[in-house]
């Protein structure tokens, strides 16, 4: 069980790795590029997509204008989610395969 939970923790460190290297990456080269050209990249929506034409993130507002970004797998299964919620307060979940939470922050209830 010991070695399960080390795993499991190990898997975790590395999808929040994953997910922050992305988010910065997806912050930083279109701010980049916005710069390097003089001007303002601007949309209501960004839409990340594989040689198929699969969407794999997508960084959008609502129409409350709430943000979110949202990473899919090869299936179109969300493996992450970063937002914010309609009270206001920021969201940030975890994914595995099945679609099962792995982790969430704020917990559930807070």
């Amino acid at each position: 069980m010991e070695e399960r939970l080390i795993a499991v923790e190990k898997q975790l460190r590395l999808w929040k790795l994953l997910t922050l290297l992305c988010l910065i990456l997806w912050l930083v080269v279109p701010l980049g590029w916005a710069s390097f050209e003089g001007g303002l990249l601007e949309s209501r929506s960004f839409v990340l997509t594989d040689k198929q034409e699969h969407h794999r993130a997508v960084v959008s507002t609502s129409d409350d204008g709430s943000p979110s970004m949202v990473f899919y797998d090869k299936d179109g299964k969300i493996i992450a989610l970063l937002g914010q919620k309609t009270d206001g307060n920021p969201e940030f979940s975890l994914y595995d395969s099945n679609g099962k939470v792995l982790f969430k922050a704020p917990a559930p209830g807070q």
